[in-house]
């Protein structure tokens, strides 16, 4: 569990591009950043046109070259909502000429669903597949509200569910079908979604919340065991992200990424079987130590080339700044409206 991939919205401009991939490579962790974007039903101020997407697309690859291996660029029309056909297909044909990943909200809501189905007559899944956008490389995040159809159509096609459960408990989207989804052979890994939909980044909390979530919309205990949830955040999620031959498991000849649980906390005892316990019992505290690539960047808790308690002040600090935006998907005027893409 030490790779992430983020959905980074970077409309500061390039130096904001910058920042993102320094920060990265900073930390020292494995990571994929996709450049998110839109360009309707989003605030102006947000909005962005064909040539800065790909101005800054450009930007992103050539920042995260000098970190082959570690940092790993894609490409991020936010959801089908946000972003218009055209540029979702621009961004389509970018993404396969450059052999980048696609990192895409698919389905989130219920709002999404409608105006896809008002405006191209189709859902999520089938609008995407229409575009020849539903492919391998395709990372498709949440996909609350599909119907069966939509993952037989997509479980043949390459295309991975990021499956974010507290995300879509804590903003009431829904319950995804990743237990489903896995049943017709769709590839589902997890996710915590940004700190603004989700504020904990806890991957301990999301492996429990994604277990108790599915056991209780299918009214059975036995569905999604722990040892399926911990390889869908450990060797399924480096296969996800074109890793699996490097890392996500402990295997000769890959790299040492490696996470260490104490289990020892009377929170966890007793430990009969230690999978159960990781996804049942273990919380962030008892992350004790973390390796990357041989690396370690986390000993005893505490931060070996970070001091923790500095950044957090000097977060804390900076919350004068944040200047709060009306999220759009918020604003119930839109639906009065007839979901304009205006």
């Amino acid at each position: 569990m030490t790779t992430v991939a983020e959905h980074a919205y970077m409309t500061g401009g390039m130096e904001t591009v910058e920042a993102v991939v320094d920060a990265f490579a900073e930390s020292g962790l494995r990571g994929q950043i996709a450049y998110g974007f839109a360009d309707q039903n989003y605030p102006q101020m947000l909005r962005e046109t064909v040539d800065s997407v790909l101005a800054k697309l450009d930007h992103l690859r050539a920042q995260v070259a000098p970190h082959a291996g570690m940092l790993k660029a894609g490409v991020g029309p936010n959801t089908l909502w946000g972003v218009s056909g055209p540029l979702y297909r621009i961004a389509g044909e970018y993404a396969a000429e450059h052999g980048l990943p696609m990192h895409c909200h698919v389905a989130e809501t219920q709002l999404e669903v409608e105006y896809t189905l008002q405006h191209y007559g189709r859902r999520n899944v089938e609008t995407l597949a229409e575009w020849g956008l539903l492919r391998t490389g395709m990372q498709m995040v949440h996909c609350v509200w599909l119907e069966g159809s939509e993952v037989a159509l997509a479980a043949g096609s390459g295309a991975v569910m990021m499956h974010c459960p507290t995300s879509n408990m804590y903003l009431a989207s829904g319950a995804a079908p990743a237990w489903e989804a896995q049943q017709q052979g769709m590839p589902v890994v997890l996710g915590t979604d940004g700190p603004a939909s989700n504020n904990s980044q806890d991957m301990l909390e999301t492996l429990k919340m994604a277990a108790c979530l599915a056991k209780v919309t299918r009214l059975d205990p036995t569905v999604m065991p722990a040892r399926d949830l911990l390889h869908m955040a450990t060797l399924g999620a480096a296969e996800q992200l074109g890793l699996g031959d490097r890392c996500g498991s402990l295997t000769p000849g890959k790299v040492a990424d490696l996470t260490r649980v104490d289990l020892r906390g009377l929170h966890c005892m007793p430990v009969h079987d230690p999978a159960s316990s990781l996804v049942y019992n273990a919380q962030i505290g008892d992350v004790s130590d973390v390796w990357v690539e041989g690396r370690q960047l986390l000993r005893g808790g505490e931060g070996v080339h970070h001091d923790f308690a500095a950044e957090a002040a000097r977060a804390q600090a900076r919350i004068h700044v944040l200047q709060p935006v009306i999220r759009p998907w918020d604003d119930v005027r839109l639906k009065q409206e007839g979901l304009s893409a205006a």
